[in-house]
Formats: C-alpha cells, sequence, structure tokens
C-alpha cells in the first residue's frame, strides 16, 4: 500500500522521470536473471522494443521452466500493433497459442518466425530456429502427427562453429525437449522400450541442466513407457514423478496428468478400484481445461476401464465413445485406438447380455 502511494506521487510530481526508472529497474532485474519482471517494467515504460527482443529471446527459456501462462500474459501486454512493427513476438505467440491448444494459430504464427528467422543476423538466426524447431516437435506431438515428431527430430538444426554459452545452453535445452517429445511419440505409438530409454535420457539430462519441469514432463510420461514390462516399477515412476512435481507446486498442473492417469489405470488393473478412482480424479481435474490429445485418450481409455469393472457398461461406452472423438481429432492414429475399439466391441456385448439378464422373461 506505501508503495503504491509513493508511485502515485512520483508519477505527479516527476511523471518525465518514470519512464528511465522502469527502464534502470529492468536493466538490473535482467542482469540478475529475473527476466519476468524485466519485461514487465520495459512494457510499463513503453520500451516496446526492448520488451519485445527480450520476451522472444526469453520466452522458450520461460515456457521450459513451466511459464508458459507467464509468456502469454506477457505477450498479451503489447499494443496491437507489435505483432506487424516486432514479427520476433510470432514466436511467443505461438508459445502461447500450442498452451491453448490453438494448433493452427500456432502453425500461423511459426510460419511468420521462420520468415522473420531467415532475415535475421547470424548471432540471433540459431537461436530463433532452434526455438522453432522445439516449437514444431511440440505442435507436431499435440496433433498426434507422430510421423512427424521422428522426422523433425532427426531434422535439428546442427551446432553452429564458435558457439556462445548461451547457444550451448540452448542446444542442451531443445535436445532434452527432443528426447522428451521423441519418449512420447514412441509411448504413444507402443514402442514402449525406445520410449523408455529416451525418457530416461531426456529426464538425466534436464537435470543435468537445471530444467527441472522438463526433467517432471519426462518422468510423469515414463511410468507409461515401464508398464510394458512392469506394473511395479511403473508404479514407482509414476509416484516419483508425483512427489517431484509436489515438491515444486507442479503437483495440480497439466505436466503430471500422465502419472496420475497411468498409476489410477495400475491400481484398477490390480483391483484396487476406489483408489485408483481418486488418482484418475485428479488426472481428470488435471486435464478438465483440454490437455494434450494422447491424455485425454488415456483418461478416457482408464476412465472406461473402471466403469466396465464396477459393472457400469454404459458409463464405460460413453468414456469410449468420448475417446474415440479424441482420435478422431488426431493427424495419426494412437496405439491405445486399437484397444478403443476392441474394448467397445466387449463393452457392447456386456451391456446386451445385462440388458438381457434384467429384462422379465416372456411367457
Amino acid at each position: 500500500m506505501f508503495g503504491g502511494l509513493l508511485r502515485l506521487e512520483l508519477r505527479h510530481t516527476l511523471p518525465t522521470d518514470v519512464p528511465d526508472l522502469h527502464r534502470l529497474a529492468a536493466g538490473w532485474l535482467a542482469d540478475h536473471g529475473q527476466t519476468t519482471d524485466a519485461i514487465r517494467h520495459l512494457q510499463a515504460a513503453c520500451d516496446w522494443t526492448e520488451a519485445a527482443r527480450l520476451l522472444t529471446d526469453h520466452a522458450l527459456s520461460l515456457t521450459l521452466d513451466g511459464q508458459a501462462g507467464t509468456v502469454a500474459a506477457l505477450v498479451h501486454a503489447f499494443p496491437a500493433r507489435t505483432g506487424e512493427d516486432f514479427p520476433g513476438l510470432s514466436l511467443v505467440h505461438a508459445i502461447a497459442d500450442l498452451d491453448q491448444l490453438r494448433l493452427d494459430q500456432a502453425a500461423a504464427h511459426l510460419d511468420v518466425a521462420r520468415a522473420h528467422a531467415a532475415t535475421t543476423p547470424p548471432d540471433r538466426q540459431y537461436r530463433l530456429r532452434m526455438a522453432i524447431a522445439s516449437l514444431d516437435l511440440l505442435s507436431a506431438r499435440l496433433r498426434g502427427h507422430f510421423d512427424g515428431v521422428f522426422e523433425q527430430v532427426g531434422a535439428l538444426p546442427s551446432p553452429a562453429d564458435g558457439q556462445s554459452n548461451a547457444d550451448v545452453a540452448l542446444g542442451s535445452d531443445v535436445r532434452a525437449v527432443a528426447l522428451l517429445n521423441l519418449g512420447v511419440t514412441e509411448a504413444w505409438s507402443l514402442r514402449l522400450a525406445d520410449s523408455e530409454r529416451h525418457l530416461q535420457e531426456g529426464a538425466a539430462l534436464a537435470h543435468d541442466i537445471g530444467r527441472p519441469y522438463l526433467e517432471i514432463a519426462c518422468l510423469a510420461h515414463l511410468g507409461f513407457a515401464a508398464t510394458g514390462h512392469s506394473l511395479a516399477l511403473a508404479r514407482r515412476h509414476c509416484e516419483d514423478a508425483m512427489a517431484r512435481a509436489a515438491m515444486h507446486g507442479w503437483d495440480a498442473e497439466p505436466v503430471i496428468a500422465p502419472a496420475q492417469a497411468t498409476l489410477a489405470g495400475i491400481l484398477i488393473w490390480t483391483g484396487e478400484f476406489d483408489h485408483g478412482a481418486q488418482w484418475l480424479d485428479r488426472a481428470r481435474r488435471t486435464t478438465q481445461a483440454g490437455g494434450e490429445p494422447g491424455i485425454q485418450l488415456l483418461v478416457h481409455q482408464i476412465s472406461a476401464l473402471l466403469s466396465a469393472a464396477r459393472g457400469q457398461h454404459r458409463e464405460a461406452l460413453a468414456e469410449l465413445a468420448a475417446a474415440g472423438q479424441v482420435q478422431a481429432l488426431m493427424v495419426g492414429e494412437h496405439a491405445l485406438s486399437s484397444k478403443v475399439i476392441a474394448w467397445t466391441i466387449a463393452a457392447q456385448a456386456a451391456s446386451a447380455t445385462s440388458s438381457r439378464r434384467g429384462r422379465p422373461s416372456q411367457p
């Protein structure tokens, strides 16, 4: 309250000094690694050029730290005209679109970012290309374009000669992102051994470079990958991922939904219906605003499994129908789709049998 009073007094007594003070604050904050606050001060100073440069340079890093929502709020604080004046912000708009699953809009913004990258100075071009490649990978995965993920991982930009420390760090970030997307895509293709290997490698790299959000993203999917050979190990992976997420306050974030859904499925398979239902409810809550299609499909499938186990065949069919609708929006075929079809047939047969048993006998 007192701070607000002082700022109000400053605006009244020295209004022309306010923008320069915001710039001074931004410089200090940027030098001390507080990028988000630095950008906000630059925006308050109406220094849109420097704010756009700083946000473009750090948007991917902020996203890898679990701050995609913050990135979206920052880019939406720019005046509408900045989209034309600062085409580099198209990369930031793409991040915001991907966070909200606006995949077509994200693709359009990435096209603008690609054209902009081709005209930027060499010292910035590599960073932009690597950031675009990372977002292309995520976009392909969210679309269910699994072949596209495999192709793009093999086509990532090669390291440039004489890289700065920042570029080397970015290269490590992008490699960790590639391992995550590759591992998830392999999991959704039921190439579980490959998925497990790449997710473990991605988690280790993310740990080494100080990216806990990215590490937890890898670990959250590792449980599903391990179900191919050990439910006990898969359960330990899920519980480990959720414990780490809770340490950072991310236990209700979409990043941990794969572990919650996988653990729910394991518990239901082993007959712990009530315990499994609790974790399934958590997975539903963390994906209720949408979420990655592959995770939505998994949640619907496990929900159907629980309903069928409890003899609720109509509810199971409704969940399987919802899973089919999710699959219809994906470019490629999720490996769980064949199970959805098989379970739908089984649930229909069980529902018909149940109906006949409950029908009064004919004279």
